[in-house]
């Protein structure tokens, strides 16, 4: 025998507020997924330059001339077919005296070396500025760069880093050469990039001499990640599904997106965070956390995963991870959901016990209160008294002796 004791006070001025939070319930938690972009995969960027992109010229032929111009500026962008280059643009600019000022993007030699040269192409004309940047615009990280001057005069090269066309604070490297020190090149790596050289889309080079030009050789990138996912972690604990992530870095991130799956095939949303970092933008580590509700039926273990998206729209995906609910939806059971007058609870206890149910609106004014005992093993307990409630999203709290769990049915009339 149940015990239940019934708070049935009007509900009219609690309505709207039902009515509100299922429309809100609906579109959060019932809204199928698009399926993923296709130039966007799991943590890799399918555009612009190749991950680990490895630059070097040994296998185009010194004196190559990719492009070249009677006026200021000569550009060359790089194909699938050309010398290493897929994904990047390199644009040399001149300017002269006459009404010419000859400038070439080539394929030249240093102390041997095939490198890639920003020159001027004539005698009236000087080198004023050379760029490299991605073709399509996505970013990069330069991870290793040699630099070399095209003639032996005392001067200062200056390597700055761009993203949209704007410099990275901080960016700016100076490398001195003299007459007397040979002409040689100067090997940059991630030490000296520090981070300033972690999301760009464009490195420039000047030469203070503003006569010859620059080369560029053993040019090593990799794609920049919008985000670095650090950890991703999660457990049950009651009627809930407690998920944990970090980030290590962002860049240009808008928000998380949670989703989840009963087979780790197709992933439904569940809820949206949005990024901590200012701007969307951090270096430094970030936490965040997700409360997913449980509602019956679900199977013993789920799979959910963290969709990131970026500011301009593109996105990628965490890890993949697998939660066991043995420890806390597996052994109850409510139906139907929805219900129209009587719900259904099935509950495995382990020893004799009592289960305390609550039927409360989503404002959390309690409505009913039934108390029934349990027996070892399976437990069926009708709740028939619901015809008197409205229209609206509820939510019911069993409580037994091993543990407490709440989930949300929906009444239909």
């Amino acid at each position: 025998m149940c015990l239940t004791h019934t708070n049935y006070r009007p509900l009219f001025l609690w309505k709207l507020l039902v009515l509100s939070c299922c429309c809100i319930w609906s579109a959060v938690y019932a809204r199928p997924l698009d399926k993923p972009q296709a130039n966007r995969s799991n943590h890799t960027l399918q555009t612009g330059p190749a991950a680990g992109a490895n630059l070097v010229w040994t296998t185009c032929t010194t004196g190559t001339i990719l492009n070249s111009s009677i006026t200021g500026t000569a550009t060359y962008v790089f194909g699938p077919s050309d010398c290493d280059g897929n994904g990047f643009t390199a644009i040399s600019e001149a300017s002269g005296a006459s009404a010419t000022s000859p400038a070439r993007v080539l394929i030249g030699a240093v102390s041997g070396n095939n490198v890639l040269r920003f020159d001027r192409g004539g005698s009236t004309a000087v080198f004023t500025k050379g760029h490299l940047k991605s073709t399509a615009g996505d970013l990069f990280k330069l991870t290793n760069l040699t630099v070399y001057p095209t003639n032996a005069g005392n001067q200062t090269l200056t390597i700055t880093a761009y993203k949209g066309g704007v410099a990275v604070s901080g960016s700016i490297i100076t490398i001195n050469y003299v007459s007397t020190t040979p002409i040689h090149g100067t090997t940059l790596t991630t030490v000296d990039f520090g981070t300033n050289y972690n999301n760009i889309d464009e490195i420039q080079m000047t030469t203070s001499t503003s006569l010859g030009g620059v080369a560029l050789d053993d040019i090593q990138t990799a794609v920049a990640l919008p985000v670095t996912f650090s950890y991703f972690s999660g457990r049950t604990e009651g009627s809930q599904v407690l998920l944990n992530w970090g980030t290590a870095l962002e860049a240009n991130v808008k928000n998380f997106e949670i989703e989840r799956s009963t087979d780790g095939l197709t992933f439904l949303s569940r809820g949206f965070t949005a990024s901590k970092a200012p701007g969307g933008n951090n270096a430094a580590p970030l936490d965040y956390s997700y409360n997913d509700i449980l509602s019956p039926g679900l199977p013993y273990a789920l799979f959910y995963r963290v969709k990131e998206s970026d500011l301009d729209g593109r996105y990628i995906y965490s890890p993949v991870l697998k939660i066991n609910l043995a420890s806390g939806n597996q052994g109850l059971s409510i139906f139907p959901n929805p219900f129209r007058h009587q719900v259904t609870i099935a509950v495995e206890s382990p020893r004799e016990d009592k289960a305390v149910i609550i039927v409360a609106d989503l404002g959390g004014r309690q409505l009913l209160e039934q108390i029934c005992p349990l027996q070892k093993g399976s437990n069926i307990v009708p709740l028939s008294t619901l015809s008197r409630l409205e229209k609206g999203m509820y939510l019911f709290t069993i409580s037994t002796g091993q543990k407490k769990q709440t989930v949300a049915l929906m009444k239909t009339e």
